[in-house]
C-alpha cells in the first residue's frame, strides 16, 4: 500500500520545481517588458535609459545676438591694424577688380593716379579735446588734416563712399576718428571733370607721435591714396 504522506511530499516537490522553472523563464524572456537581463541591476537600467535620451538631443548651435544687440565694438577706428595697412574696402559688385594705381606720397606732396585724379593734404592743426560726450576723451591730443581731391580726368569722380584711416607709430596703431568738438567735413557726391572738392578729417593722435600714415580709400575703382611720413 502507498503511504498518503509520501504521496503528498512528492506532489509538493513537483509543484516547487515547476514554480522555479517558471520564474527563471520569465526573467530571461526578452518579450517581457521591464525585465532585466542576467546580472543587470535597476541602476544599470536607469543609466542606460538616460544615455539613450542624451544621444538623441541636438547640440545647441552657437548663440545668435538678440534683435537690436550690437555685433561689434562701438566707435573707435575704422579697422584694427593687424597688418601694416588696412585692407581695401569691399563695395559690392560695382567695385573694379583692377583699381587705378597711384604711388605713395608724403603729407607735403599730392598722390597722383594714372587717370588724372590727384589727392593732396594740408592745413594741419593740432589741439586737445575739450568737449564732453560719448567716445570723447577730455584732454586727448588730436590732429586735423585738410584733404583736396582734384579731378583732372574726363569723367566724374565718385567720392560718396570715402573711408579715411589714420595710423601712427612703428606698430601702426589705428587712430580713433574725431567727429565732435572740432570742425570736420567729409567728401561727398561726385567731383566733376576739371573740378575739385575739399574735406577735413580729425584723428586722436598722441602728441609725441611725430610720424603717421593716412589712408584715403576713395571708392571701389581706385586704390587707396596713401600719405606717410612726418606730421607737419
Amino acid at each position: 500500500m502507498r503511504s498518503w504522506g509520501n504521496s503528498l511530499g512528492k506532489a509538493a516537490a513537483v509543484l516547487l520545481t515547476a514554480a522555479l522553472l517558471s520564474s527563471c523563464s520569465a526573467g530571461t524572456d526578452p518579450s517581457v517588458k521591464g525585465s532585466a537581463s542576467p546580472g543587470t541591476t535597476a541602476n544599470d537600467q536607469a543609466a542606460s535609459q538616460i544615455k539613450g535620451q542624451n544621444s538623441n538631443k541636438v547640440k545647441d548651435p552657437k548663440p545668435t545676438p538678440e534683435p537690436g544687440d550690437p555685433t561689434g565694438p562701438k566707435g573707435g577706428p575704422a579697422f584694427e591694424a593687424k597688418e601694416s595697412a588696412p585692407a581695401p574696402v569691399e563695395r559690392g559688385k560695382s567695385a573694379a577688380k583692377n583699381r587705378v594705381k597711384a604711388a605713395e606720397a608724403n603729407f607735403r606732396k599730392p598722390v597722383k593716379f594714372t587717370d588724372g585724379v590727384s589727392v593732396s593734404t594740408g592745413g594741419f592743426l593740432h589741439g586737445t579735446i575739450e568737449g564732453e560726450g560719448a567716445g570723447i576723451v577730455q584732454g586727448a591730443p588730436y590732429v586735423v588734416i585738410d584733404v583736396t581731391v582734384r579731378n583732372s580726368s574726363k569723367k566724374p569722380f565718385d567720392v560718396s563712399t570715402v573711408v579715411p584711416t589714420m595710423v601712427y607709430g612703428d606698430a601702426s596703431i589705428a587712430a580713433a576718428p574725431l567727429y565732435s568738438g572740432v570742425e570736420v567735413q567729409d567728401l561727398s557726391g561726385t567731383v566733376a571733370a576739371g573740378q575739385e572738392q575739399k574735406a577735413r578729417y580729425a584723428f586722436q593722435v598722441p602728441a609725441d607721435a611725430a610720424k603717421g600714415t593716412l589712408y584715403l580709400d576713395l571708392n571701389g575703382t581706385h586704390q587707396p591714396a596713401v600719405f606717410t611720413g612726418d606730421l607737419p
